[in-house]
Order: C-alpha cells, then structure tokens, then sequence
C-alpha cells in the first residue's frame, strides 16, 4: 500500500495501535469477555469495539457499572489485562503496516503510536508485530490523564515529535480516536 498523495506534504504520521497497526482488537474484546464469563455475562463484541480506545481501568468502571459489578475498576481491569497478556504472542501487523512504515521512513515522515492501552503492553504489542522499530515515539495511557475522544494522546505525540499538530496525520479505527483526531486538529 502506497502512501496517498495527499498524505505526502505531512511531517508525521500518528498511528492508533489496536485494530490499527496491530489486530489485536479481538484480542482485546477475548480478553474483556472472559471477564465477564467469569461472572456468568455475555457481552457482544460491538459494545467494546464502540469503547476501542478506551484504558482497561476506564473500561473497567464502565462495565462495573453497566452490569453492576462488585469489584472495582482496577481489580476487573487487572484481569482484564492478565488475559491479555497471555494472547499477546499471537497478535499480528496487518500486511499494509510494514511496507507503508516502510515507505514512511524513507520520506522522512515522523511515525508516532498514540495508544490507549498500558505501556508494558504496547511495547510487547509492537514486537510481537515485529513493527517496534519503526517510532520515534509511543504515547500510551500511562503518558496522559485524559482519555480518547480527548485528544491529549494524539497532541503529545505531535509534541514528541517536534511537529504541530496540523503537520500530522492521524489513522484510527474507533469512534473515541475519530473524534480524538478532530479535536486535536
């Protein structure tokens, strides 16, 4: 995959991780369901995909709430996140990543990952992919204190970079990011 024309007169190009760099989005939404089983729910795939970009511990308090769970975010999120962990080895880069970065990098294009999830894991996410060495930079939730459809993880990956935002672009794959890119211009 080529990169678009008009993509070309940009200095940077920021990347949401899961669902798109990484197809680790239904391992995401395995992970959450598992916790829910456990408590004898059933939840469909398109609540969390209306959530992508969402941290574990803000998701944690959302389904809390909607099934009115005991434990606290923190704890659901915590073995949310132990779930995970154990698929990360099979998360894979979708086949346009590695020649589009590729591309990227040899027109000086800035790369930058702007992720909702925690730091531990987006970095064994990015190896897993084998993609980890494509970024100048990586913004998970652990680098900011407001969330997607906030836009502070995108603009602190323009500020890493050393570009404004209105040189950078933004892929994304779920609402909160979509709305995330707007605001942050």
């Amino acid at each position: 995959m080529a990169i678009p024309e008009r993509l070309l007169g940009l200095r940077g190009f920021i990347f949401d991780m899961d669902g798109t760099l990484t197809d680790s989005m239904p391992f995401h939404i395995r992970a959450w369901q598992q916790v829910l089983e456990r408590r004898g729910i059933s939840e469909g795939k398109e609540y969390f995909l209306a959530h992508g970009g969402v941290p574990s511990f803000v998701m944690g308090g959302k389904l809390r709430e909607r099934f009115g769970l005991t434990e606290s975010a923190e704890a659901l999120a915590r073995e949310k996140t132990e779930n995970y962990r154990r698929l990360i080895p099979g998360i894979r880069a979708f086949p346009w990543v590695v020649p589009f970065l590729t591309e990227a990098r040899e027109r000086g294009i800035r790369l930058a990952v702007g992720t909702g999830t925690l730091r531990e894991n987006a970095r064994d996410v990015l190896r897993a992919a084998g993609i980890s060495g494509f970024f100048d930079t990586v913004v998970t939730s652990a680098d900011v204190t407001r969330y997607k459809p906030e836009p502070d993880t995108f603009l602190l990956c323009a500020e890493r970079l050393g570009l404004r935002p209105s040189e950078c672009a933004v892929f994304e794959d779920s609402p909160p990011g979509f709305e995330a890119a707007k605001r942050g211009g």
